[in-house]
């Protein structure tokens, strides 16, 4: 009928906000803390939002279920990006740490450039920290080729060598031989080598932007002396033109 959606208006349903704060606080009393959690004391809801308004900040309702219930005076709008890039890191940090299993298919009589390239792709997925499922495969009459296809397969794992620890020997499975190799280094080691060495990069980046700024500042600096010493040398000059 005509009352459904009413209250709307063209934004849609009111949204209250993911956190109570300012005027959406309705505790008669709070326990304010600082921008740097410091605290500030017991204060009225108003007087403690004031606080805040005379700071250019927010009033942020934190520990809700205390009592008196907790605020903190904070930028919300800095706080939650700083909170969704935490989360955004610590997702992409997890899924990096998932160990994935990679598959590599070869037929017995693989080209031996495409051969190398497995090999090549096996280590990568092993150095990783990932697991490699290798897959040789017959079809129709390849079946009886199967000797030749397991000789293959033997030295494919050898030429992994200490990278790999088997987890599962080679075996057939309908018309595939199938190993499983696990890595021999943990994925989370890994992945926090890879972390350190890229913080590592950018503190060096930034100590070399850092150099480049202080060199420029020092050859204007001496740019500056020099000018200021021929300025005063041509007014020396001058003054023994007029003496003279």
């Amino acid at each position: 009928g005509r009352g459904r959606g009413r209250g709307r208006g063209r934004g849609g349903r009111y949204r209250e906000p993911e956190v109570p704060m300012n005027e959406n606080i309705r505790a008669a009393e709070l326990r304010v803390a600082g921008e740097d959690k410091e605290p500030l004391g017991v204060f009225p809801r108003d007087e403690a939002l004031a606080l805040a308004r005379g700071k250019g900040l927010d009033l942020v309702l934190i520990v809700p279920d205390a009592e008196p219930p907790v605020a903190r005076i904070m930028n919300y709008g800095k706080f939650k990006y700083e909170k969704e890039k935490r989360d955004k890191a610590a997702k992409k940090l997890a899924k990096a740490m998932s160990i994935e299993l990679k598959e590599l298919k070869m037929r017995y009589n693989i080209d031996i450039h495409d051969y190398n390239v497995r090999i090549k792709q096996a280590k990568q997925f092993l150095e990783a920290g990932d697991k490699v499922k290798l897959t040789t495969q017959f079809r129709g009459r390849e079946m009886s080729f199967q000797s030749l296809g397991r000789e293959m397969h033997f030295k494919f794992m050898e030429e992994i060598g200490d990278m790999a620890v088997v987890e599962q020997e080679a075996r057939m499975e309908g018309n595939r031989m199938v190993s499983f190799l696990n890595p021999a280094v943990r994925k989370s080691d890994v992945v926090r080598a890879r972390e350190e060495r890229v913080a590592k990069e950018k503190r060096d980046k930034k100590t070399q932007r850092s150099q480049r700024q202080d060199g420029e500042e020092d050859e204007e600096d001496e740019a500056e002396d020099e000018a200021e010493d021929e300025e005063i040398t041509t007014k020396a000059a001058n003054v023994e033109d007029v003496t003279a």
